[in-house]
């Protein structure tokens, strides 16, 4: 089930990720200002005691940088 996203106060995005055994494990999809991307590939991972975070290259070759706090159960969506 996709997560809810904070791009804007105004604005609810989404995010899909595959999980196994923790959310969230590997982005794959996620609507950002209104348009669906689909993850190509995943750059570079992090985690922090509240944060997970992913630089991804959208299919359009994007670049967007996707943080999920662990705390206020959001996502957080840049683009780079």
């Amino acid at each position: 089930m996709p997560a809810t996203i904070q791009s804007s106060p105004s604005k609810i995005d989404r995010v899909s990720c595959l999980s196994s055994s923790e959310y969230p494990e590997r982005p794959i999809a996620f609507e950002f200002t209104g348009a669906y991307y689909r993850v190509r590939k995943i750059v570079h991972r992090w985690r922090t005691p509240d944060e997970r975070g992913f630089r991804v290259v959208a299919e359009n070759e994007q670049i967007f940088i996707l943080k999920y706090n662990l705390y206020h159960d959001c996502w957080q969506i840049e683009l780079e």
